[in-house]
């Protein structure tokens, strides 16, 4: 459960004492940091055959449980239970971290940090199909949804933590995912904290290629159906563009680098995930890299699941469904934190939107619905961020994440999206 807060008992009466450290203090939560450097690591050798379980190590202990979904379906699942303080552990506020598409757990490392030392109970875990999440589940089916793995985390946290209300983070994929869950889930979720999410915008279900080709890239019907659903987005060449990148390309990509065509040289691009070298994202391209050499069941289902995700996010936000997600939104009854990166390429998606203003045209309307509904959003941009500010500005995002838990505000500047031009 979401912790009540510091209570203070007495039985008869108090000594001075005890009276004067509670002042002092402010019944601040007592906390310890276990011994440990808390850097994710890939090893180039381990015993076993599994790339995620043998070769990465995250920077907190990975525990696995196996949960049965509606459809009787056994997924594994990985996910880490972080707390340093002194208390019981159900007492603590708790925030679950989702991670976002093509991603996994690992790459909260200082973020998780950042909120176990202020007292936190810290949830994270790789969603079927990603990370840890992957080596117990080849047998499993690729087809799952969102919604699919929404179900499958509810019942991780429901059933086997027990934990009955928490706030919500997700990055992201994850920020959708999350906005999902506490529309299915209301009861459990305190707060939702959004990074770069994703479901603020709706898509065509068709798609016209650049020779006037028409796609039905969101087809309901594509959910079922595994061997049309490659026929479709196979003819867009995403799978094989992500399953032959280089090491050298996944590097460059990472950060904001590009190989030009013509003379092959390394030059600056405008897409990217990083603008900051530190543990966090040279984990994340690390294991990337690593994991194409890897063990290549686990590196199949990874890229598949990893292109397939852009289809189950855009199924869900389809402009033609009057029960989107999108449209949905403005049913949140909870506070609701919006962070973004002012360098982020791939918000707004300008190629299946043609949005171009991540203010006035994505974060205006929703900003304004949820204002209507009484729980106006607080909106914070971090200036040197691309999409993943939780990488590139851990510390002002750690400090506004543990703020706005905490008080309800953040310490950075906010923005107002209702003053932004519309569209």
């Amino acid at each position: 459960m979401s912790g009540s807060g510091c209570r203070f008992k007495a039985s008869g009466y108090c000594s001075i004492w005890v009276i004067l450290i509670f002042l002092v203090t402010g019944c601040a939560h007592t906390v310890k940091q276990p011994e440990g450097d808390f850097v994710p690591r890939v090893y180039s050798e381990a015993k076993g055959s599994s790339f995620w379980r043998d070769r990465v190590k995250y920077a907190f202990p990975a525990d696995y449980v196996k949960i049965k979904d509606h459809n009787s379906r056994i997924w594994e699942v990985a996910y880490q239970d972080v707390y340093w303080g002194n208390d019981d552990p159900e007492d603590a506020d708790t925030i679950v971290l989702i991670h976002g598409r093509c991603a996994n757990m690992g790459y909260f490392s200082q973020l998780i940090r950042a909120l176990a030392l202020e007292g936190f109970r810290v949830i994270a875990a790789d969603l079927p199909n990603y990370g840890k999440s992957i080596p117990g589940n080849l047998e499993q089916t690729i087809q799952r949804s969102l919604q699919n793995s929404r179900e499958v985390i509810h019942l991780l946290l429901a059933n086997h933590l027990k934990i009955g209300n928490f706030h919500l983070y997700g990055h992201s994929l994850g920020g959708q995912w999350a906005v999902g869950y506490a529309l299915d889930y209301p009861q459990s979720v305190a707060s939702l904290i959004l990074e770069s999410p994703y479901g603020l915008e709706e898509y065509p279900s068709e798609f016209r290629t650049a020779d006037g080709q028409a796609i039905k890239l969101f087809d309901p019907s594509l959910a079922e159906d595994l061997n049309q659903w490659k026929s479709v987005w196979n003819s867009l060449g995403h799978l094989e563009a992500e399953m032959s990148r280089t090491e050298a390309e996944i590097q460059a990509l990472h950060y904001y680098k590009k190989f030009n065509p013509d003379s092959g040289e390394l030059e600056d691009s405008s897409t990217g995930l990083f603008l900051t070298l530190n543990q966090d994202s040279a984990f994340f391209t690390e294991s990337r890299v690593q994991s194409a050499v890897g063990n290549l069941a686990e590196y199949d289902r990874f890229i598949t699941t990893c292109v397939r995700d852009i289809y189950t996010m855009g199924v869900e936000t389809r402009k033609e469904d009057p029960e989107s997600l999108t449209k949905r939104l403005s049913l949140l009854r909870v506070p609701v934190l919006m962070m973004f990166g002012s360098k982020d390429s791939f918000l707004p998606n300008a190629a299946l939107t043609g949005h171009a203003d991540l203010v006035g045209q994505v974060i205006r309307p929703v900003y304004l619905r949820l204002s209507a509904a009484g729980y106006p959003p607080t909106v914070v941009f971090y200036p040197e961020s691309g999409h993943i500010p939780h990488v590139d500005a851990v510390d002002e995002l750690s400090a506004d994440v543990v703020s706005f838990v905490k008080r309800g505000k953040v310490e950075s500047d906010t923005v107002n999206p209702a003053a932004a031009l519309s569209h």
